[in-house]
Parts: structure tokens; sequence; C-alpha cells
């Protein structure tokens, strides 16, 4: 094999964020995953050196194009076959953040081979884009896989120890000393529901508060033996057999929102939607599964609702039309040809009118059929039939503000915010604004003029 440089279908502004500990987790976790706690001991090995962090497993290795495909993954294939087993998909994306958020340089090795993960400039719709690529190398057979990254620091370093110790394995140091050890554990979920349906309301509540870990654990499936979801119903369920119980739980723990499940559209934009309310808000709340709802708890969407966090539209004052309209003429003068705005039809204007809303901005789409392509070859996938400012924009010192989140909700004409699409057109947008920033002047001062 020569050497090769090999480039990846991932831009480098695909728009995931991944922290130093789930990197660290997701690159154990595809060791861990190859040899099993059994053999972890002794098969898995450290060590951190002048800023380098290394971790191998022995007598093992792998073909490297389980790291060329999203979606590939060996967990996939024929576990009788003596490879690595369970690289792939997590590695690309832990690589990514790796490489761009943290400037850690990656190498992994394993058998003959050995890769080092880079940046590559590709055209896209004639526009030069960075995507993740490998420098993939031939090497001197060697039976182990290996990762190294560098440089690390001694911070980055003791991050990764926590992350190695969220791992079951002979020898964790927050195990402590074994009493017990099986290959049924489903049985033990069993076992110990069964015992939580006999305790008394007393011993149930000091029972659920060791358990809070599992608060939030909903069934995967119809049947499934092995969750602890049902056991957290049943101790609820014994909890509420006493009122005293219920409330001196309730006291000690009065931040507690459970999570109905979520069937129509509607109801998983209201999720976001409150989710984005949620992550403003600095009371300590804490999501659980819905059996919370049995001892009075509210629901993520009623607290939500009650705190005025779903937005209230409304029309436009004859004050903020004029702040509308001028933030309209920015965008004909300067995004005619990207957004396709023929004969200058504009999205309907709409206010979030409470202050508590948690949307900052937010646009109505209907389905562009067929799709449309603009100047630069980007397909508007979606018409944008309203688009909504939030009331607190429309202020003297705003224009920049309301500017900005117009700009954001009209480029879901390309697509929705976790789209690739978006993303890349939305950078586009801003770029362009910037190149038009001497436009901008007469505008402010108009809109500083209202």
């Amino acid at each position: 094999m020569e050497n090769e440089i090999i480039p990846l279908n991932i831009v480098m502004t695909y728009p995931v964020r991944w922290s130093r500990y789930k990197i660290f987790r997701d690159y154990i976790q595809n060791f861990f995953d190859s040899v099993g706690p059994h053999e972890w001991k002794k098969r898995f090995g450290y060590n951190f050196e002048n800023g380098k962090l290394c971790m191998w497993v022995e007598h093992t290795v792998f073909s490297y194009e389980w790291l060329l495909h999203i979606g590939a993954s060996t967990k996939t294939g024929d576990m009788k076959k003596k490879n690595a087993g369970y690289f792939g998909e997590g590695f690309k994306i832990a690589s990514l953040c790796a490489l761009r958020d943290f400037r850690w340089n990656i190498v992994m090795s394993s058998g003959n081979w050995k890769l080092e993960v880079m940046k590559l400039q590709q055209d896209i719709d004639s526009t030069k884009v960075d995507v993740l690529a490998y420098d993939v190398q031939s090497r001197k057979s060697l039976d182990e896989s290996r990762l190294e990254l560098y440089p690390v620091t001694s911070e980055d370093y003791q991050e990764f120890l926590t992350a190695l110790n969220s791992f079951y394995y002979d020898g964790n140091p927050l195990l402590g000393e074994k009493i017990w050890e099986g290959e049924k554990g489903a049985e033990v979920v069993q076992a110990f529901g069964e015992v939580c349906t006999q305790i008394s309301p007393e011993g149930a509540v000091k029972v659920l508060e060791k358990m809070r870990r599992y608060w939030n654990s909903v069934t995967g499936k119809k049947i499934d033996v092995g969750s602890w979801a049902p056991v957290i119903r049943t101790l609820i369920d014994r909890i509420t057999r006493s009122g005293e119980a219920v409330r001196s739980f309730r006291e000690k723990y009065p931040f507690l929102l459970y999570l109905p499940p979520v069937q129509s559209v509607r109801e998983k934009n209201r999720r976001s939607e409150a989710y984005t309310w949620l992550r403003q808000q600095e009371t300590p709340y804490v999501t659980v599964q819905v059996s919370f709802e049995m001892m009075g708890y509210p629901s993520l969407e009623e607290e939500c609702e009650k705190n005025g966090g779903f937005v209230q539209d409304s029309n436009p004052d004859p004050n903020e039309n004029r702040y509308m309209e001028i933030v309209e003429e920015v965008v004909k003068e300067i995004y005619s040809d990207f957004f396709r705005i023929d004969g200058g039809d504009m999205p309907e204007r709409k206010v979030i009118a409470n202050d508590q809303a948690s949307y900052h901005g937010m646009a109505s789409l209907k389905k562009r059929k067929p799709p449309l392509i603009n100047e630069r070859g980007l397909k508007l996938r979606n018409i944008v039939c309203q688009i909504y400012l939030k009331k607190t924009v429309f202020r003297k010192t705003g224009f920049y503000d309301a500017l900005a989140t117009y700009i954001h909700e009209f480029c879901h004409s390309f697509g929705g915010d976790a789209s690739q699409s978006f993303s890349f057109a939305l950078t586009l947008a801003i770029e362009i604004l910037m190149e038009n920033h001497t436009v901008l002047q007469k505008y402010k001062e108009r809109w500083e003029c209202v």
C-alpha cells in the first residue's frame, strides 16, 4: 500500500460539538468493545508523556476501510472474525471534533497501516470547503491497534482518566470491592424489580434516591427485561401509597420535570422549543421519565408554558412594521439573488410577543416543489412563509440583532437547523453580509431614527 490521501464526506463545519470527555470516551469505547471487560486489564494499555497520549490494545487488528464511510462500523460485521471490531462511525465524529475544536493531531494504526487525520480543501458548488481526510501509509505489521493524540495537556489527560473510569472493568478504582459478578445482568434487574414491589413507601424513597442516574430511563421496546425503567415506575408506585413519602420526596427534589412521549410533529416541535427554554433557565431543573407524573410533578412542556416559554405571536404594530421594513430592504438589496426574491415577495411579518419565549426568531416553512437553484448553485428547498422576530429587538440599538436573526431564519429556505445545506448557506450569507458592511450604515441610521 502506497501513501494515499483519502477525503471523507464530512465537511469541517459539520454542526456537531463534542466535549473533550465525550471524545475521549468514544475513542476508549472503540477499544473497550473490541476486547470486552474481562480482557480489558490484560490487553489495553495507555501512557501519557511529553504531551502525547497513547492508547492501544494488543492482538487486535482491523482494516482502515472501516474508518472511511459514514454508517460503517465493524459492529455490524461477523463477530466471529478476529478483527478489532467496533471501530467506525464514532471515530470519524470524535476525530472531526478533536482536530477542529481542540487542534489535536490524531494518528491511528493497526496491523500493517497507519493514518493521520487531516483536513483537505475541496470544491462544492464552486466553493472551496475543508473536509475531513486521512493520510494513509503502510508500515511494518504489528499485532496491535494504537491511537496517538497530541498535543494533550495535563488537564486533558485528567479528563481522559475520568472517561476511562466510566467503563466497567476489573481494577476500575470507582467500583470498590467486587461482591458479585454474572453474565445474566437482566435477571438482576428483574429480581430487583420484584423486591421493589414489597418495600415500604419510605424504603422506596431511599432506593429511588440511590437510583438517580436511572430517573430518566425509558423502555426501549415492548418487552425490555434489561431496562431499569419498570423498576423506577414500581418504586414511584410504592411511594405514592404514602402522602408523607410523596411530600418529603418532592420537598427534597422540587425541580423535576417529566417527559411525556411525543408522537406528532407538533409535539416534537413543542419539545424542541421547551428544551430551548430549559437551557436558558437558572433554576436547576432535571428531566425525568413520565412515571414521576404520579407524584404530581409537571411535564417539561407544562412548566415551559407556565413560565411563558412558548412563543406567543402577534402581528407587528406600526412601529415594529417600520423596523421590519428596513430589515427587508437590506435583504432585498444584498440577498435578492441569494434568496431568489422574485418580484419583491417577502415572508409575512410576525412578532414574538412574550419576553420569556425561548426563541429569538422563528420561521414557518412550506416545502418548495420543485426546489429553486440560486446564483451560487444552492437549492432553495423551502418557502419561508412567515418570519418571527422577538419584540425585544425593536429598539434603537437592535439593528444588527434584528438583521442577523432575520437572515438566520430566511436561510431555512435551504434546509432545517441540523442540515448541512442550512449550515453552509448560513455561512455564505454571513460572508455576503460582511462584504456589504458599508451598505448597512445607511440602513442602520434609518433604523435609529424610527
